[in-house]
């Protein structure tokens, strides 16, 4: 099967996000796409599964809760709406760039507007901070009973 990449000229509503996630496509910007393989940079060709996480009924191991633990007495977290990038997103993401360059983008507002400058998919943005310091940073599109972490 070939990749198959929908454009949407107007807001995804979030119930129709869970169909497509359900139905095994992804998101990439503000668009999503569905594909069987995976081609690299150096043309090879790898099968893709699919792989959905239940939550219901999901508990945190001892050891998880610990590390939980630790992390919520240094860093702190922030969630809101994503808009366009500011500078301190911008200036992490080059640090981040510097050291793992085929991981992540140049230009974030790729993840937050398509290319006509609105945004489609209930973006979102999770800071996370040492002090006052940004340490990290993701985006992730809502759905109504699912979500998905970019």
């Amino acid at each position: 099967m070939s990749t198959q990449i929908h454009r949407f000229t107007a807001p995804l509503p979030p119930a129709r996000l869970d169909g497509y996630l359900t139905r095994g496509w992804r998101p990439t910007g503000q668009s999503v796409y569905h594909s069987h393989f995976l081609r690299t940079e150096t043309d090879e060709l790898h099968g893709c599964i699919q792989l959905r996480i239940p939550l219901e009924g999901f508990a945190f191991g001892r050891r998880q809760r610990k590390t939980l633990r630790r992390g919520d007495a240094r860093f702190r977290s922030e969630l809101s709406r994503a808009g366009w990038p500011d500078e301190e997103l911008r200036r992490v993401n080059a640090r981040y760039r510097e050291r793992h360059p085929e991981k992540t983008r140049p230009d974030l507002e790729y993840h937050t507007h398509s290319e006509d400058g609105q945004p489609r998919l209930n973006t979102w943005v999770c800071r996370v901070y040492d002090g006052d310091r940004l340490a990290g940073f993701s985006y992730f599109d809502l759905g109504q009973t699912t979500v998905y972490s970019k």
